[in-house]
Parts: structure tokens; sequence; C-alpha cells
């Protein structure tokens, strides 16, 4: 049986491609590719999210946004609700900050390694990427 990975990486390999770091992705293809009045609007990932909605491209929910340190005390209450969710800057950070929250503890939330978030901790996290 082949692994799922060959299927992606076998294609990539026959045909000489090579797999950018970031900053060689931006200098060869983002810099390059697109004019520079866009990456405003690219990096604000809430605008993007609205133009994508305009379109009728499917998007995965906003649960909520946090902008303000003053928001942090309430981070336990807004988020009860949700079992499952990311936490992510809106702005681009090369993915800097993101966090993936799979289930609930009794005291917080579970991330994808098995770590423990009480309300406490997640609010410094976003709080973090907030300022």
């Amino acid at each position: 049986m082949m692994w799922p990975w060959r299927k992606i990486m076998e294609p990539l390999q026959a045909a000489n491609a090579q797999v950018l770091g970031i900053n060689a992705r931006n200098r060869l293809l983002v810099y390059r590719k697109n004019p520079r009045r866009f990456f405003p609007l690219a990096d604000d990932k809430l605008r993007t999210k609205e133009i994508l909605i305009e379109h009728g491209l499917p998007v995965p929910p906003t649960l909520h946004v946090f902008s303000w340190m003053h928001e942090m005390k309430n981070v336990g209450r807004d988020l009860a609700p949700f079992t499952e969710f990311v936490v992510k800057p809106s702005q681009g950070q090369a993915g800097s900050g993101i966090l993936v929250i799979v289930g609930r503890e009794e005291n917080g939330w579970r991330d994808t390694s098995g770590g423990n978030w009480p309300a406490a901790k997640l609010a410094r996290h976003i709080g973090d990427i907030i300022f």
C-alpha cells in the first residue's frame, strides 16, 4: 500500500519541484505575482473572509473576535460554549500564534498535543496575539 504522503511527494519529485521556505515563497511568488496595494487586504484575515463570503465562497464560521485587552477577563465565558476551535491572529504572522483546540477538559480546553488550556492561560495567549 502506498503511504498518502507519497501520492503528494512523488509527482513533485518527478517534476523536479522544490519545497520553498516561507522567505523564498514570498520573494519568488507572492511579491512578484501580486500587486503591493493588495498586501494589506490579503494580510487582514477578517476582511478577506468578508470578501469571500460576499462572493459566495464557503468559509468556516468565526466564533468570536477579541480585539482589546479588557476582553481577556471574559475569555472563559465567551468561549465556554465551544468544544473545538482555532485561535489565530487576524493579521498575518506566518503561522505564529495559531492554537488548535480539540476538546474540553474539566478546567478548560485541550489542544492537539494534549496540553491543557484553562481560561487564564488561553486569555494570556490571546492577549499576546493582540499586543
